[in-house]
């Protein structure tokens, strides 16, 4: 019986975790300038990853493997606050248009 339950939690965080990251890659294509981009892919992806790593940490079972995907998760977590200002900051610098993401080029 706990097997069926654990089964269906790591199914519910991979599809929350999956539809988490779709949003995030939706959102890098839909949204219009660098900062609700930046905005989209940080937030959304990291929620999806930290979910997907959760699922595989259940998945795996065992001390050792729950605390390995939550290494992961806490390097994700912690990653992405130290590379988004770096990353906007340098967006800024070189001030880049809505489309130079898919190199259209750079506005003057």
């Amino acid at each position: 019986m706990m097997d069926y339950v654990a089964a269906i939690v790591v199914a519910l965080l991979l599809l929350s975790g999956a539809l988490f990251a779709l949003v995030a890659a939706i959102g890098i294509v839909r949204l219009p300038d660098l900062y609700t981009r930046m905005h989209a892919a940080s937030k959304a992806g990291t929620v999806g990853s930290g979910l997907l790593l959760f699922a595989a940490g259940i998945e795996i079972g065992g001390n050792r493997g729950i605390c390995t995907c939550a290494c992961w998760i806490r390097v994700f977590y912690t990653d992405g606050a130290a590379r988004r200002p770096s990353a906007g900051q340098g967006g800024t610098q070189d001030r880049l248009s809505s489309f130079a993401a898919f190199g259209a080029g750079r506005s003057s």
